[in-house]
């Protein structure tokens, strides 16, 4: 049988306490890089539109003024449908 006192018990809840919050910070690190990660691959996806002929831009159905202001759009403005 391990004896146990009390600060030692004290000492396991604090560990486990900071085993969790390291845990969960790694958690939100993690799915913070992911969504960085998307908004820069939106926002190069953005950019090319830019560079589209008018003949490429009619095959896919868009117009030019429409590929401006969708390359103009902030970084942070990712599309509902491509979030995490």
């Amino acid at each position: 049988m391990i004896a146990t006192t009390e600060s030692q018990i004290d000492s396991l809840s604090v560990n486990d306490t900071h085993k969790k919050l390291v845990d969960r910070l790694t958690d939100i690190g993690r799915t913070t890089a992911l969504k960085v990660k998307l908004a820069i691959q939106v926002q190069h996806e953005r950019m090319e539109l830019r560079t589209l002929s008018e003949q490429s831009l009619k095959d896919i159905g868009i117009e030019r003024h429409s590929a401006d202001c969708e390359s103009c759009r902030s970084i942070f403005d990712v599309p509902k449908n491509r979030t995490l």
